[in-house]
C-alpha cells in the first residue's frame, strides 16, 4: 500500500490531479499488478479487494484536499545523510524517512501513512493521543523526562519529524508544521486527513524526551539499574519500544539477565 502511495506522490504527471477517477485509473492498476505473481489465492483476493476499496477512498480524499489548495512537495523525504541527522547536543543522530510533506501556500504539513484503524476517541485527537497518553497513577515505570504534566509521551515519531524540519530549514519550506495521518482503515469510509499542531510545550517536551532516552541508551543506563536494583524502570510488556533490543540484547544473549513473561 505504501509503495503504491508514493509511487503517486512521485510521479508528477497525476499528484497534482483534482479528478478522483484518474487517480482512481492510476492506483488501482499499479495495486493489482502486485497481486499477479500469487494467482488464485482466495486470502489474498480478499485482501486485494480490501485494498481496493481503500485506495478508492484514498482517491476521493487526494482529489480534495488537492482542491483546497494542498500540493505534494516532497515524498518518502529522508531527514538524514548517510551518517545520521546530528542535532546540537543531542548524543545519538536520528534517522528517519517521512511519507509526505504537502503544502499550501505557508502552510505546512508532515504526513504520516497509517492503514490501521482509527481507535477510540474523538477524530481531531486521533494523532496526538497515539503520542501523549493519561499517565496512570501507580505508573513507576515511566521517568519523570517522558512526562508532560499528567500525560506520557509514548511515541515520538510525528514531533522528531518536526523537530528534523526545524533543524534542516529546507529554504523551500515553511518551518513550521501540522503533524497528520492520512488514515486507510479496514473501513475505508473512515479514511482521511487527522491533524495535530503540537504547542511549542509539547515540542519541547519531546525533544527533551528523546533526548534523555538517547542519554540513557548511550550511556548504557541499564547496568545502573541492574546494579542498584531499579527495576521499576523494567517496563512490564512494553509493547510500545523496542528496548529490550536497543539496550538488554548482550545482557539476553549472554543470560547474564532474564526477563521474566
Amino acid at each position: 500500500m505504501h509503495e503504491v502511495l508514493h509511487e503517486f506522490g512521485r510521479d508528477g504527471a497525476i499528484n497534482n490531479s483534482r479528478d478522483a477517477g484518474q487517480i482512481r485509473d492510476f492506483l488501482l492498476p499499479r495495486w493489482d499488478r502486485r497481486f499477479e505473481r500469487f494467482g488464485a489465492d482466495v486470502d489474498l483476493y480478499l485482501q486485494r479487494e480490501a485494498g481496493r476499496m481503500r485506495l478508492e477512498e484514498f482517491a476521493l480524499r487526494q482529489a480534495s484536499t488537492r482542491e483546497e489548495g494542498w500540493e505534494i512537495k516532497r515524498t518518502e523525504w529522508r531527514i538524514h545523510t548517510k551518517d545520521g541527522l546530528q542535532l546540537p547536543g543531542w548524543p545519538l543522530t536520528l534517522r528517519g524517512r517521512i511519507d509526505r510533506v504537502d503544502q499550501r501556500g505557508d502552510e505546512l504539513r508532515l504526513i504520516d501513512y497509517k492503514t490501521g484503524a482509527l481507535g477510540p476517541g474523538k477524530a481531531e485527537h486521533v494523532v496526538r493521543s497515539r503520542h501523549l497518553k493519561k499517565a496512570s497513577g501507580d505508573d513507576t515505570c515511566t521517568p519523570d523526562f517522558a512526562r508532560l504534566g499528567e500525560e506520557a509521551w509514548t511515541d515520538l515519531q510525528l514531533p522528531l519529524y518536526a523537530i528534523a524540519l526545524q533543524t534542516l530549514a529546507p529554504t523551500d519550506l515553511p518551518g513550521k508544521a501540522s503533524l497528520a495521518y492520512f488514515l486507510l482503515p479496514d473501513d475505508a469510509k473512515k479514511a482521511g486527513f487527522f491533524e495535530w499542531t503540537p504547542s511549542g510545550e509539547e515540542l519541547a517536551s519531546a525533544a527533551n524526551c528523546a533526548r534523555s532516552i538517547m542519554q540513557e541508551v548511550a550511556d548504557e543506563a541499564v547496568c545502573n539499574w541492574i546494579a542498584d536494583g531499579a527495576f521499576d524502570r523494567f517496563a512490564v510488556d512494553p509493547r510500545y519500544d523496542d528496548f529490550e533490543s536497543l539496550a538488554l540484547n548482550r545482557f539476553l544473549e549472554s543470560r547474564a539477565l532474564e526477563v521474566a513473561p
